[in-house]
């Protein structure tokens, strides 16, 4: 038997038809099929000169080439294989073959055909083919070929096992124009297949069997209703398939979203086009059916020639819209083709008023697949226009079924200029127009609840449980229609009412109000600076003090007392100073040094902005409920945003020690998590011990920045499976309880598979007896010595084991991957088998982002992030934070050689009190 051009591109586009070819069973192309047939042979003997092809057994000489050639080369068993080329060109081995297609729609496929055509050739005769001419309605264009051997060999293996075996089954978007499609289908329904949902693309199905998941009805289970997030990139709803195959199952409309966003107010627009496959621009046929109160309009526009006349019916379109709605409509349309073309339109159009007659027009319009396909779910395999509307009792009339079809007929009219022809495109066309009027309607019927909808079985279910579940009440400004709304709105507040409108009313607080005098303060302590300072213009040490002037400064702060904390208040007063040499006066030093605000009063509220996670907000309102120092704007948000500034400023040095230190370092935990700041995203890392925690951030997730920060670093680095950490030279432990959170993960999305639960098994077992190992004896390396005969048997296994599930093959290759990494820990002392030490410290900032919610920008989360260092650092040593922020000094080693971890001051300076850390 012969293989012929077509069965090698059915078996391209569907390895099911070439197998039903193969074996010989009976077919008649459809209508669409022979027009393409009949098109590629008019676009080849309109670009060739008509000559019958010589046949070449393989072996000949390239010379002998003509420049047509049916190549015919050997295949397993008694299959002859014919290959047809036009060649173009011949320069040396190497040729440039044509190919011949009514559209570019297909390339994907077209390039894979020609690969295989092009192997065979390869294969025969040893020619170099780079790339192909291809040639199309829209003109010529060369491909490029990508040649992979060892996919060549697996396709090669698969065409030659078609004659023995069926493969895999599964329906595609070809099968709407194939000769075998009720062959197929009939099937598909029979098996319950997941092919049947048009939603679901062959390449997919695949991970739902890996899940265990074989027909539409075991998918239909897995449907969960679930919210939309708030920081999502895109918001709008996706569809879902789970809730289609249960729509399809309890045979049930059901409205995942009951606000589908749609406008039903008279005129409506119900629009259509038809074009060519290969180019949205050409666009011979447009139809439109305007409702109005006095009835329906049915108009139609065919353009005669897309080259010289399809500007002129434009034309008439538009002015026929703006005729019968001369104030606006509402646009309904099916699907993006409508709208693009609709787009391009409008920008040719030259006339301002048209122009923006048509922009408003788009404003209006509505994708109507857009609400079938992702807010309501009809029990129909696909959201099809005449699938879906046929559901709801709409039938077409006439010859043609499909856009295929269309574009047939319109091809065939173009040669033969048939009336017949244009009458049954026109009537089809207008006929999708009014299917779109019964959708339009149904929606209307669907949100007022009519009597007509009542026949069909719809349940909202999901929406009122998805409202219950998620939703709640939205505090905030709301954004009003009117302005006048807005003013109204921002005097019913209660602060306003307050204020403005009841003060008035109220004789006693008009009183209070005159007779409220500023708030005399009464000072704790009251410092007089007298000393002597060299000029600063100068330097010369010739100064005087002058008595008759002299400046003030409050200081607002907080003293620790033995039951708690004050309010303290001490008030400066320093008398200027003038040199004798440049007759210049200055302030001394020691009163320009002076902050306005305390030490401890600043320690106090970065402590509770750091460890008790609380907003400037609600400090400032603690500082003036506690301690009264909220009187007049003393201290207020922005103030406390400025203790920031300058605590982190001040600690800055010993931040700065711990990172210098991380080269020296035993063990580093890594972690990174991602931080949403003002308009943009970053990640924040952590590098932690035992006993030191680094936060940093990035505005990337490369890790580029780590080569020269781990410089030196010869320890044992501790992470996740980012493959960002593989590329450091350092000694790796992976995190086995990500591993083992990712199988077990695994195991509750495919329960059935068995290479993945002797996977897991093995895996567990030796992790139990590590883990009892190091209860008993700890992370000592000659007790966790006797494990490593256990993790090479365990890889061992894997090596030797063929697994033949994607999920079995995925996860032995991570494994063997990370061979090295994973028990690392086995060969050290005191090095961790999991990175919980890191994902501990990275909590912390976890809980911080979520109660900023984005309204930091960079650079105050890198001085947040200089204080949370220390602060962890402090409790993983074991010291108070808030203690170390009164002591006053920069870095905590410091802070370890005068303080014991209680915070109480060394009589004696011992120097080897750091030896333990």
């Amino acid at each position: 038997m012969e293989i012929s051009d077509e069965i090698i591109e059915d078996f391209i586009t569907c390895r099911y038809k070439a197998y039903f070819k193969i074996i010989g069973n009976k077919y008649t192309n459809t209508l669409f099929e022979k027009f393409l047939i009949t098109e590629r042979e008019r676009l080849r003997t309109s670009y060739l000169n008509k000559s019958i092809p010589l046949v070449f057994e393989e072996g000949s000489q390239f010379q002998d080439l003509p420049s047509q050639t049916l190549f015919i080369s050997k295949l397993k068993g008694s299959y002859n294989l014919k290959v047809l080329f036009e060649v173009q060109q011949k320069d040396g081995s190497k040729i440039i073959p044509y190919y011949f297609e009514t559209s570019e729609k297909r390339i994907r496929e077209i390039k894979s055909l020609l690969v295989l055509k092009c192997f065979f050739l390869r294969r025969a005769f040893g020619m170099e083919i780079e790339k192909v001419r291809l040639i199309t309605g829209l003109g010529v264009r060369y491909v490029k070929l990508n040649f992979n051997e060892a996919q060549f060999r697996s396709l090669l293996k698969e065409f030659e096992e078609l004659e023995e075996k069926a493969p895999n089954f599964c329906l595609n978007e070809n099968c709407s124009w194939c000769c075998f499609q009720e062959n197929c289908r009939k099937k598909a329904i029979e098996e319950d297949h997941l092919s049947l949902l048009s939603s679901i693309r062959s390449k997919n199905i695949g991970d739902y069997l890996s899940k265990g998941i074989f027909s539409l009805k075991q998918l239909s289970y897995q449907f969960k209703p679930r919210r939309t997030r708030v920081d999502a990139k895109n918001p709008n709803l996706r569809h879902i398939p789970a809730l289609k195959a249960l729509a399809i199952r309890k045979q049930t409309i059901f409205v995942y979203k009951s606000d589908f966003g749609a406008h039903y107010g008279l005129p409506r627009i119900y629009f259509d086009v038809e074009g060519y496959l290969e180019d949205v621009d050409k666009i011979y046929l447009i139809g439109v059916v305007i409702e109005r109160e006095s009835g329906l309009i049915k108009k139609s526009f065919w353009v005669p020639n897309v080259n010289n006349k399809q500007r002129v019916v434009y034309n008439e379109f538009i002015d026929c819209v703006m005729y019968y709605c001369p104030n606006g409509a509402n646009l309904f349309y099916y699907g993006s083709y409508d709208l693009k073309f609709l787009k391009i339109l409008s920008k040719g159009i030259k006339m301002i008023l048209r122009r923006s007659f048509m922009n408003t027009l788009i404003e209006n319009g509505f994708d109507l697949l857009e609400i079938f396909r992702n807010k309501i779910y009809l029990p129909t395999y696909s959201n099809e226009l005449k699938v879906i509307t046929r559901y709801l009792g709409y039938e077409w009339v006439g010859k043609i079924t499909s856009g295929l079809e269309a574009y047939a007929y319109r091809k065939d009219w173009e040669e033969s200029r048939d009336k017949n022809l244009k009458n049954e495109l026109i009537k089809y066309n207008i006929q999708d127009c009014l299917a779109l009027k019964v959708l339009v309607d149904f929606l209307d019927g669907v949100e007022k609840e009519s009597e007509e909808i009542k026949k069909y079985k719809i349940s909202s279910n999901f929406t009122e449980e998805i409202q219950r579940r998620f939703s709640g009440r939205k505090f905030g400004n709301k954004n009003q229609i009117l302005p006048d709304y807005n003013f109204i709105n921002d005097r019913a507040y209660f602060n306003y009412q307050r204020d403005k409108v009841y003060f008035r009313e109220s004789k006693s607080k008009k009183r209070n109000y005159r007779k409220r005098k500023k708030l005399q303060l009464k000072f704790n302590k009251t410092v007089i600076i007298r000393e002597v300072f060299p000029c600063p213009h100068c330097n010369s040490k010739k100064t005087q003090i002058l008595e008759s002037i002299f400046h003030k400064k409050l200081v607002l702060d907080l003293k620790i007392i033995k039951d708690g904390m004050k309010k303290y208040l001490t008030f400066y007063k320093s008398h200027a100073l003038k040199c004798l040499r440049c007759n210049r006066s200055f302030r001394s030093d020691a009163y320009l040094s002076l902050s306005k605000y305390g030490h401890t009063l600043m320690s106090w509220v970065i402590y509770q902005h750091i460890v008790n996670i609380m907003s400037f907000e609600k400090i400032n309102r603690m500082l003036g409920e506690f301690f009264d120092l909220k009187v007049g704007k003393l201290i207020g948000k922005d103030t406390c945003y400025k203790f920031k500034d300058t605590m982190s400023f001040y600690y800055k040095e010993g931040h700065e020690e711990i990172i210098r230190d991380i080269k020296n370092w035993e063990i580093l935990h890594i972690d990174e998590t991602r931080a949403k700041l003002r308009g943009e995203y970053g990640y924040v890392w952590v590098f932690t011990n035992m006993k030191s925690v680094i936060y940093m951030f990035r505005s990337d997730r490369t890790t580029d920045f780590l080569k020269l920060l781990l410089s030196g670093f010869e320890g044992v680095l501790i992470s996740d499976f980012y493959k960002g950490y593989d590329s450091l030279p350092c000694k790796h432990q992976k995190c086995l309880v990500h591993l083992l959170r990712d199988i077990n993960d695994l195991l509750f999305k495919e329960q059935q598979n068995g290479e993945l639960i002797l996977i897991a098994n093995q895996f567990s077992s030796i992790m139990k007896k590590i883990v009892i190992t190091i209860d008993n004896n700890g992370l000592r390396n000659r007790s966790l010595g006797k494990h490593k005969k256990d993790a090479c048997d365990f890889f061992q296994f894997l090596s030797s084991s063929e697994f033949k599930t994607k999920t079995g093959i995925a996860l032995k290759k991570r494994l063997l991957t990370n061979k090295n990494r994973l028990f690392t820990f086995l060969n050290f002392n005191d090095v961790p088998w999991n990175n919980n030490n890191a994902e501990y410290a990275i909590r912390h900032f976890a809980l911080y982002r979520k109660e900023v919610k984005g309204i930091i920008n960079e650079n105050g989360l890198k001085k947040y992030l200089i204080l949370l260092s220390l602060y962890k650092t402090c409790e993983y040593r074991q010291i108070n934070f808030f203690k170390f922020l009164l002591s006053r000094e920069k870095k905590i080693s410091d802070y370890q050689l005068k303080y014991t971890k209680q915070g109480n001051r060394r009589k004696v300076l011992a120097r080897k009190v750091l030896a333990r850390f």
